[in-house]
């Protein structure tokens, strides 16, 4: 709900005309009349890497323009030469897990001009089945030629970190690089790639959220508010027919908090909290959205500094203006909030304090769409 205005300075090449904006695309186009030069034209390389790539969210990487903020490598090219550098191509290729990708291609770079080329790579299915970190190299190569014709090629290569399957960490800042007190920082910018690990049509998901529907009284959950809050009761009553518990992530000093951002923590896929009957608070908001999904009802996750719940919009009411929220705080079952299993209006109630927490600024907090993520292409392995 933010608006920021701000200036922003762009500075062009010396003699650069006709200067224009894309308004689609935001880009700026101008008309430069150059001298090729002379001598030969000299192209300085720095490549930039995540340090570690998400397998769990594997597929995100390959979305380019979709995604822009999730490339996994960077190329920035600057011709330090005297003499323009006429078609250059630049690849990358991640050895074991990724073949060359396409080239990137650039007619011309003339003296002093920098271009940067992202690496969004198509990964093998087989990375989601990694089980513990993984080194691996990200190589890349390029070609071009002078203005004599005369071809001309390098290539480099930096390491990087594949973690298992089920490991998530909240940012790529390395100690040093973030402000641990700006909560922005460090809890948000992966937290899209959540919704990769809310299972979509997953059969033991869909089943199990079928045996929540048919305590629900079997009525579709999308076709009033009423009978959404009747299918999310129910889901909650399944679990605590079925002795679920939270359980808190290891390595956690801060008992405080249900979870530590600056860690990596192993997230569990809504199937596995199934099987174990346990999890910690993103596992379960994460199961509670997969079931909720399943049953057609629009699903969310909150995250607030150390915790995340799940949040719902209910279907529009007959008269209603907008869609109301409905949070839940997952962890009210067995070992969550107390020592003791909560009721439904108590987990309700607890949900909806911290989500108006959030609603009212008194609170940082990020909602995670997972329907529009999907939408997106932001989906987990098979």
């Amino acid at each position: 709900g933010l608006i920021m205005e701000m200036n922003v300075s762009i500075g062009l090449p010396k003699g650069a005309k006709d200067v224009q904006v894309e308004k689609t695309t935001g880009r700026f186009r101008y008309t430069l009349k150059t001298d090729p030069g002379s001598g030969r034209p000299r192209l300085d390389a720095n490549l930039r890497v995540k340090p570690r790539i998400l397998t769990g969210a594997y597929k995100v990487y390959a979305m380019g323009a979709a995604a822009p903020d999730h490339w996994l490598a960077k190329a920035v090219l600057r011709n330090t030469g005297s003499s323009t550098l006429q078609r250059l191509r630049v690849r990358f290729r991640i050895p074991g897990y990724a073949d060359w990708g396409l080239w990137t291609k650039f007619p011309e770079v003339v003296p002093g001009q920098t271009v940067v080329v992202p690496y969004y790579p198509v990964l093998e299915a087989k990375v989601a089945q990694l089980q513990s970190k993984t080194p691996v190299n990200i190589m890349i190569e390029w070609r071009y030629e002078d203005m004599e014709g005369k071809s001309h090629e390098d290539s480099d290569g930096v390491r990087a970190t594949m973690m298992g399957g089920k490991e998530y960490y909240f940012t790529n800042y390395r100690f040093g690089e973030r402000d641990n007190q700006n909560w922005y920082e460090v809890m948000t910018e992966n937290k899209d790639l959540l919704a990769a690990w809310v299972s979509r049509e997953d059969p033991v998901v869909d089943e199990f959220a079928a045996m929540a529907n048919r305590i629900a009284g079997g009525s579709p959950s999308f076709t009033s508010p009423e009978a959404a809050i009747t299918t999310l009761h129910a889901i909650y009553e399944l679990w605590v027919r079925n002795k679920f518990v939270y359980v808190s992530p290891p390595g956690l000093v801060d008992t405080s908090v249900s979870f530590d951002p600056k860690l990596v923590q192993n997230i569990k896929y809504p199937r596995d909290v199934i099987r174990d009957k346990a999890g910690t608070c993103i596992d379960l908001a994460i199961l509670y959205a997969a079931m909720a999904s399943s049953l057609g009802i629009d699903s969310y996750l909150a995250l607030v500094p150390g915790h995340c719940f799940p949040v719902f919009k209910l279907p529009l009411k007959k008269g209603e203006k907008e869609r109301r929220w409905w949070p839940v705080e997952a962890t009210g079952i067995m070992g969550g909030m107390g020592p003791r299993v909560h009721s439904w209006p108590e987990v309700c109630k607890a949900g909806t304090d911290q989500l108006q927490r959030v609603f009212a600024g008194q609170m940082p907090g990020a909602l995670v769409d997972i329907r529009a993520l999907w939408q997106m292409g932001v989906t987990g392995p098979e």
